[in-house]
């Protein structure tokens, strides 16, 4: 997703910078109209929001007092007694799933569970993808799992998830039929960058063969089907089809907006069981399970997104201005009185000009401007700065020559204060300016 999102912007020419590596966070935009973004999530994501949404139990309490259906749920300790764990089963009851609180893309999830021994190797999977002390036990709500997708308050899209299975033909074996199936997600994941491919290793693909009766090696009848995982998660395996928000009962989509618009997430995937989600959840059994920050998209979603953060082009830039000039000498008083009357006829402006030119600056620079003007190393500074809502730079030919500018020649208006007859550099950049001006 996030190479489509950098793909998308340059598409539409909005600048953009890498922040943070690690979190694969961007800079889209320029000074009072830049926005950060991480993959789907973005800037207008509340940081208590995703905080709820990161922990299962929490964002289970808000769904509750918000007073859509949820399942029932209890945390307990990872090291609980089988006295215990039966005690909590009796409140719960079969079928039931087991899950961490903080686990992200189906990590430990085991769902549909029917009786007490894969429940306990259910809580030792689950134990091996969180580093808390307690896991989830929680009623089982049969259905299909759908995706809801909110982006801005609107449910832009819905995908129905499944679990995997396969299918057998009276020759291949299981583990023939996984690799064909593994074959078939390779070409899909070409197209849709999420599809994932099972892993014959995987401990709880092969609890399901055991429990369909069948080993790696063992031949499947014809048309006999056998599923493969428990959970329907996209990242470990399941099968995603894309539905139009019409196919879903208003009052779901009601519900899931407000739990986005309470988490105050901008974008987020909300997850809703049902048998059938275009009946109303009043009359017809369903729940919701969580919610997702961050959910995975495709990355033809790459425009929908970019699109929620700038309607249009000029949402993303800021006007830009430089002043060239060679800001010592005797035009120094006469350069210090058209800058102030130029910062008088743009008062939102910020001043900024290279620390290179400090020095020469001494004279020019007085009064309320010298407090003011911002001195920068790089201009990339100037346009992550989210307090600049308009540009005022001060250049020399020399130095505009030698470094160029970070906005293309379009994008920026240039004031020339330098006398017709002035040294090389002027003419040679004011030659290369208008070369610049006659190709557009």
């Amino acid at each position: 997703m996030t190479a489509a999102l950098l793909a998308e912007a340059s598409k539409r020419e909005i600048s953009f910078s890498l922040l943070d590596e690690r979190s694969r966070t961007y800079h889209f935009g320029e000074g009072v109209q830049g926005r950060l973004c991480s993959s789907s999530a973005n800037d207008l994501d509340s940081h208590l929001g995703a905080t709820f949404a990161n922990d299962k139990r929490a964002s289970h309490g808000l769904l509750a007092r918000l007073g859509v259906r949820v399942p029932k749920q209890i945390s307990f300790d990872a090291d609980s007694s089988d006295a215990t764990i039966k005690q909590l089963i009796n409140r719960i009851g079969f079928p039931c799933v087991v899950k961490p609180a903080d686990a992200e893309k189906g990590k430990g999830v085991t769902s549909n569970i029917h009786d007490f021994e894969v429940l306990k190797d259910a809580i030792g999977v689950a134990r091996q993808s969180t580093a808390q002390n307690f896991l989830l036990l929680q009623e089982h709500v049969c259905g299909s799992d759908y995706r809801l997708n909110v982006t801005a308050g609107r449910l832009e899209f819905v995908v129905k998830r499944s679990a995997p299975v396969i299918t057998g033909n009276g020759t291949d074996t299981v583990k023939a039929c996984i690799e064909k199936l593994n074959a078939s997600r390779r070409l899909k994941h070409m197209q849709d960058g999420l599809s994932a491919e099972i892993d014959v290793q995987d401990v709880e693909v092969l609890s399901c063969i055991a429990s369909a009766g069948f080993e790696l090696d063992s031949v499947i009848e014809s048309g006999r089907t056998v599923p493969l995982r428990r959970n329907s998660n996209v990242s470990t395996g399941g099968l995603r089809e894309e539905m139009s928000p019409a196919a879903v009962h208003p009052r779901i989509v009601s519900q899931c907006l407000s739990i986005a618009k309470t988490m105050r997430l901008d974008c987020c995937g909300v997850d809703y069981i049902t048998t059938d989600i275009s009946l109303d959840p009043l009359f017809h059994p369903g729940a919701f399970i969580e919610v997702n920050f961050m959910p995975q998209q495709q990355p033809h979603r790459a425009r929908d997104l970019m699109q929620n953060l700038f309607a249009d082009h000029a949402q993303s830039t800021i006007p830009c201005t430089l002043l060239l000039a060679h800001w010592s000498g005797e035009s120094g008083q006469k350069a210090a009185d058209q800058l102030k009357l130029l910062m008088d006829q743009h008062p939102g402006a910020t001043l900024a000009c290279p620390l290179l030119l400090r020095a020469d600056l001494a004279s020019c620079l007085v009064g309320d401007v010298q407090n003011s003007v911002h001195f920068f190393c790089h201009p990339n500074e100037l346009l992550l700065n989210k307090s600049v809502a308009e540009l005022i730079c001060l250049m020399t030919p020399e130095l505009l020559l030698k470094r160029g500018w970070i906005l293309p020649r379009s994008r920026i208006k240039i004031l020339n204060m330098i006398p017709p007859s002035s040294n090389p550099a002027s003419k040679a950049l004011f030659q290369y300016l208008d070369a610049l001006d006659s190709s557009e």
